[in-house]
């Protein structure tokens, strides 16, 4: 390739996985600069989300303190990574271009990225508790770029019941974490109840979803969006239900767009997807999947990747296995993956070569 334009050796190597990038980094000292230029960082990271190589899943052990990566294509080993975070359990709240956000039990956060084993401490973030008298009812992140100012953002959304001289109450307090500051800020408390079971907020289109009420008790469900960018709180239409009696409803994202997951106790679970964000009238049933012997309507069902060809759809089972969904036969098949963690939560992400400013260039980010 020594002869090649150095425009040709560019569009060439941007087509290719991370690993190998970073190994050829070692090959000259021009190879390596293009591979650590913004310019190629960018291509590279808009071609493999274009094209939807080079993804993994990220296996977030709910019993055990670990953390391991899954390749998307093969479907064959859970390999044990080694995150920076190493006290109690690592949950991985978010996963963007590449990156992901890391937190564990002792309340310290890192953005990690996997792949050139980079990672950024946050700093402590800000708690200013009410004064007065309440009780702690939930804490979520949330983790996404903000395209508009090309940065990366956590937001910790905390939320209380609140005992006041007018009576009780739900209040919040909302934070907000800017890399290219390096600090937090707070912003607007969040006008909603947080739903339980959701803890990181789903990234999708730009912005971050819970499944959220008005109010408290038996309210409908309704969907709250968090712009990155804008850092604001909106609303977002849900499908016209065939039948709205559903046991509940859940959340998802599939190939870039929102998805609602319906449950019903007597047929099955039914999984919608936004196609044009934002837009009621673009919601579509993608499949139905009746209650079986394989899947019951209690069962957590999240879908996560469509397969190379297109045909079946991946979906996590009840936390623990996954299974693939003939979007034709409609039949479902086990799928068998060495290594898994007994219990496990999942997050897409995409191979990059996104940098971070410090640290863990030392670990080789697996488990040997």
């Amino acid at each position: 390739m020594a002869d090649l334009p150095s425009e040709i050796v560019a569009d060439i190597l941007s087509r290719l996985p991370v690993k190998p990038l970073l190994c050829f980094r070692s090959v000259s000292k021009p190879w390596c600069a293009l591979i650590d230029s913004p310019d190629f960082i960018k291509t590279h990271l808009s071609r493999s989300i274009q094209t939807q190589t080079d993804l993994s899943l990220i296996l977030s052990d709910t019993i055990e303190p670990r953390l391991h990566s899954l390749c998307l294509d093969s479907l064959d080993r859970a390999i044990e990574l080694n995150p920076p975070l190493r006290k109690n359990r690592t949950q991985v709240w978010g996963s963007s271009n590449g990156l992901l956000c890391l937190a564990n039990a002792a309340h310290d956060v890192v953005l990690w990225n996997p792949w050139t084993k980079k990672y950024h401490k946050l700093p402590v973030s800000p708690v200013e508790n009410p004064s007065y008298v309440y009780n702690y009812k939930t804490l979520v992140y949330g983790f996404g770029y903000d395209s508009v100012f090309d940065d990366y953002k956590v937001v910790k959304i905390m939320q209380f019941h609140v005992v006041k001289p007018e009576g009780a109450c739900m209040d919040s307090e909302v934070y907000v974490f800017s890399l290219k500051s390096n600090s937090w800020r707070t912003v607007s408390n969040l006008p909603f109840s947080l739903a339980l079971g959701q803890d990181h907020g789903l990234l999708a289109r730009g912005a971050l979803h819970w499944d959220a009420i008005v109010g408290e008790g038996d309210e409908p469900s309704i969907v709250v969006a968090f712009d990155i960018a804008r850092e604001g709180y909106f609303l977002l239409p849900q499908p016209e239900y065939e039948d709205p009696n559903f046991g509940f409803l859940s959340l998802g994202v599939l190939e870039g767009c929102l998805c609602v997951l319906c449950s019903y106790s007597e047929v099955g679970v039914d999984i919608w997807a936004m196609k044009e964000y934002g837009i009621k009238e673009s919601w579509a049933k993608l499949i139905s999947i009746k209650n079986s012997i394989s899947v019951r309507f209690f069962d957590e069902l999240r879908p996560i990747a469509y397969s190379k060809c297109g045909g079946k759809l991946l979906i996590q089972h009840d936390a623990h296995k996954f299974i693939l969904y003939d979007l034709e036969s409609k039949v479902i098949e086990k799928v068998e993956i060495r290594g898994l963690p007994e219990e496990f939560e999942v997050m897409l992400c995409s191979g990059s070569l996104v940098p971070l400013g410090s640290g863990g260039g030392a670990s080789d980010g697996k488990k040997q």
